[in-house]
């Protein structure tokens, strides 16, 4: 179960880190890039305190 949790926050790092990396090389100019950054941030948090709020509920 420890193997799988830490799986799951390494694949939530892996597509935040991701996610960030494709905005910044995305050709917008930096504010744009800036909100869209914190919007996806943002979207991520929540998806990531979803999930752990199921695989808590789960055990």
């Amino acid at each position: 179960m420890e193997r799988s949790k830490k799986n799951m926050a390494l694949l939530a790092a892996g597509a935040i880190i991701g996610s960030a990396a494709g905005v910044l090389f995305a050709p917008r100019k930096g504010a744009k890039t800036r909100k869209k950054i914190l919007k996806t941030l943002q979207k991520k948090r929540e998806d990531q305190c979803c999930a752990e709020k199921d695989a808590e509920e789960k055990q």
